[in-house]
């Protein structure tokens, strides 16, 4: 049975719609105050809210229930209807850009209430289903890919310890050396891949969730921004392979994201081109978006390539050898889409590859 709480401090109205609401076979959860209101959600995560604005104890007490319930991952998803005798269009589109999916002007039609109701219920229902249909698709993508990647690194350690086992007493102090190193590589890259992978899901759970991005970073882009990108290509020992042009002070990006985006996208860049071929990287304002392009000179991609970005698959693996599951570039996707952007690719085979992440601008907290 669906359940509606109620967060109405006027005893009269709240009577009203409790008796609707029950009329109409919902199970409905009453408060009177915001605190309240905040501390039923949490504990019974009610299918739907219909909350006023002007709560007690603070004025528009119903903008703090949203903003509480919004910061918490198991109420940030529940649909909230705004109840207000507010009718001036800012009051409006600050309930909205706080996250709510609804505003009812008082008074109100039984027919207009359960009309609203309706309406938000029927599109979390499809929330719900094209949610666990991702996942889904993420679980059988993960379960194509994921036992090839494990497999080569396991075989690395596996072969290098089984042969340490069974010969080290006549084996060379060098040959030791070199057996371990093989092993140690062949872990380092079991643990990168692993860790992609649970960004990856990580990911993805945020971006389907609409959890809502972090503060912003503190330190200055510019030399954060280089520091990531000459960390991610001393991994392929090609630092000064790297073009930088970086003309912005601040980011939308919180440190976590602007970390694991520039990242991805520069190794993206360094495995697929020659090493001593420029790496060109460029992040600056245009209009109302914050603007990244990463260029290299390398093999490109194809069409079939770029079309299925993020579907954990590698291409072309019979022509050139890589490690990892093709997982970069769909992290930087999802990033992209959390903040409310894009990423793009310009390619042509043989010739090489430039990626534009477009994310719109926030203002400074």
């Amino acid at each position: 049975m669906t359940t509606i709480l109620v967060i109405e401090d006027e005893q009269a109205i709240a009577d009203i719609i409790y008796d609707i609401l029950t009329a109409q076979g919902f199970t409905v959860l009453m408060a009177y105050d915001a605190p309240r209101g905040i501390e039923i959600a949490m504990e019974k995560l009610p299918d739907l809210i219909l909350c006023d604005v002007g709560l007690p104890p603070v004025p528009r007490g119903g903008h703090e229930v949203l903003r509480q319930l919004r910061k918490n991952n198991a109420t940030l998803a529940i649909p909230l209807i705004f109840l207000t005798a507010f009718s001036a269009d800012e009051d409006i589109r600050e309930g909205m850009e706080l996250g709510a999916d609804d505003y009812l002007t008082k008074p109100f039609s039984t027919e207009t209430l359960l009309r609203a109701i309706e309406t938000r219920l029927s599109k979390q229902v499809q929330l719900k289903s094209y949610y666990e249909s991702s996942l889904e698709r993420l679980r059988q993508s993960i379960m194509t890919s994921l036992p090839h990647e494990f497999r080569t690194p396991l075989v690395g350690i596996l072969g290098a310890s089984e042969f340490l086992l069974a010969d080290l007493d006549n084996l060379e102090l060098g040959t030791i050396r070199e057996l371990l190193l093989d092993i140690r590589q062949s872990g380092d890259r079991l643990h990168k891949l692993i860790q992609k992978y649970l960004c990856f899901v990580r990911l993805q759970d945020r971006y389907l969730r609409y959890t809502p991005p972090e503060t912003r970073i503190a330190a200055s882009s510019t030399d954060l921004v280089i520091d990531i990108a000459r960390q991610a290509l001393s991994d392929h020992e090609r630092e000064s392979d790297l073009n930088a042009i970086i003309s912005i002070e601040s980011t939308c990006l919180n440190g976590c994201d602007c970390q694991r985006l520039f990242s991805e996208l520069l190794d993206n860049a360094a495995k697929f081109s020659p090493a001593g071929t420029p790496i060109l990287l460029k992040f600056f304002t245009e209009a109302d978006y914050e603007c990244i392009v990463v260029k290299d000179y390398g093999r490109g991609m194809a069409e079939e390539e770029r079309q299925n970005i993020g579907a954990l698959q590698q291409f072309q693996r019979e022509q050139h050898e890589q490690q990892g599951a093709g997982l970069g570039l769909a992290i930087a996707q999802l990033i992209a889409k959390i903040y409310g952007g894009q990423l793009h690719i310009d390619s042509e085979p043989g010739i090489g590859t430039s990626v534009h992440v477009t994310l719109p601008k926030t203002p400074s907290p």
